[in-house]
């Protein structure tokens, strides 16, 4: 029988980051500093004691025992997003999921009553029935439990996780679906978590899925309508469930196979905007981006500003879809000159290496695009990445840096070759940025 501890939950994310960049002790580190944030670990902890806790034969240092007392389970599960999520392998986010619920459901210590997730307040009996996770927060709010719960005496059944269980889960992952939130629910709905009524809903993000107007559970709850079920059939037949308002419900009721297929569409285009949104990690340049994201706020430039630079790049990269390209071409001529002189200033003033800088926008581009191709939402993706760790109210500013980098190369690949009719000049301007410039 297999038993939730730190040692069990530790041997879990330790399969299953990339041990390509990083250790089972930066892992280590990560997890107790994302409880007690003011604590330095880094060097304290040997390898041996490490190894050890990850075992289940050692009680965890007092300091995260403390940690996990003095800080809300909301700054913790914000703590653990920026310090343990770089670290795992983004491919296998839903296989953590799935090993851990297992793992749950077979420690026969723990009763369907016990709250084992502390951020969302999940008891195990949901938990098992749960389909719809949010990735941080689920691991988060586990931490926390196994933080509070004894790690000592534990190395038999800890040594239950191996390599090979963890892979036996690799194909069981279907039912689990990653979003970026959890709809908020009135308490009286909160029995309803493991309902196909509530997956839907969440993963709707709580709006209808035709015109995007927020829809509700309740049925009086004012002047929002009451969530609809639809029930359609794709072209093979297959039945697939979609969360209307009222209005689209009655107007999809009787609709030709044509606008079925468009809601469909719909439907599939959101929940690739969510696992795309899902598969970028917390930057390791967060605050060195929310200061650039802030100083480009403060800027003050003149609307008739001149267009310094030929966005030959960007008519070489977004093809097929003219407004994306405009929408970026305006940005980078607006604005590449002023974020260009940010990044230099920050440079000289030994703030931030450029190089790095553009690496964490590149390695954010890799990241969503293994899960499309689609330029919209990828661009998309990236601005609201940068706007959800920053602030909606700068929407705007994210969008002219993604908008740089697509400019300086970090963004997109270039699909053509560039027309010789463009004057050289030109492309010796766009390339005049200190991120061309190789590490030192």
């Amino acid at each position: 029988m297999k038993k939730l501890c730190f040692g069990s939950f530790a041997t879990v994310l330790g399969l299953c980051m990339n041990k390509e960049v990083y250790t089972l002790m930066a892992l280590c580190e990560a997890m107790f500093t994302s409880v007690a944030p003011n604590v330095h670990f880094s060097g304290t902890i040997s390898e041996s004691n490490r190894s050890d806790m990850f075992r289940g034969r050692n009680a965890l240092p007092k300091e995260v025992a403390i940690g996990i007392t003095e800080h809300p389970a909301v700054e913790i599960a914000a703590s653990f997003r920026q310090y343990v999520l770089p670290l795992l392998d983004d491919n296998k986010r839903k296989l953590i999921i799935a090993v851990l619920k297992d793992i749950i459901a077979d420690d026969e210590d723990i009763t369907n009553v016990t709250e084992i997730e502390y951020v969302n307040h999940t008891q195990k009996g949901s938990v098992a029935v749960q389909s719809a996770f949010v990735f941080h927060e689920f691991l988060a709010g586990i931490l926390i439990y196994v933080c509070r719960s004894a790690n000592k005496n534990l190395i038999k059944r800890v040594a239950e996780v191996t390599e090979e269980y963890v892979n036996g889960f690799t194909d069981k992952t279907d039912d689990i679906t990653l979003v970026p939130s959890y709809v908020a629910l009135p308490p009286e709905l909160a029995d309803m978590t493991h309902t196909h009524e509530l997956v839907l809903y969440t993963e709707a993000n709580g709006k209808c899925t035709s015109c995007g107007r927020p829809v509700a559970l309740e049925s009086d709850i004012g002047e929002v309508d009451h969530c609809q079920i639809f029930h359609a059939k794709d072209d093979d037949g297959n039945d697939v469930d979609l969360v209307l308002c009222v209005d689209c419900a009655r107007d999809y009721a009787n609709a030709p196979q044509e606008y079925i297929r468009k809601l469909l569409h719909k439907k599939t285009y959101h929940k690739i905007q969510i696992e795309a949104l899902n598969s970028i990690g917390v930057p390791r340049q967060r605050a060195t981006i929310e200061e650039a994201v802030h100083k480009l706020a403060a800027l003050n430039l003149p609307f008739d500003r001149e267009l310094k630079y030929e966005p030959t790049k960007i008519e070489n990269k977004i093809v097929g879809n003219s407004g994306l390209r405009d929408a970026i071409i305006w940005n980078a001529n607006y604005w590449f000159r002023a974020i260009n002189t940010e990044i230099e200033n920050a440079a000289e003033a030994k703030i931030l290496r450029p190089e790095r800088f553009a690496k964490a926008f590149s390695t954010m581009y890799e990241q969503v695009s293994q899960t499309t191709d689609d330029q919209t939402i990828i661009y998309d993706t990236m601005v609201g990445k940068l706007s959800s760790m920053i602030g909606d109210e700068y929407r705007s500013q994210c969008e002219c840096i993604v908008s740089y980098f697509v400019q300086s190369c970090e963004v997109f690949d270039e699909i053509t070759k560039q027309d010789d009719s463009v004057p050289a000049e030109h492309n010796s301007k766009i390339s005049e940025s200190p991120l061309a410039a190789p590490e030192q």
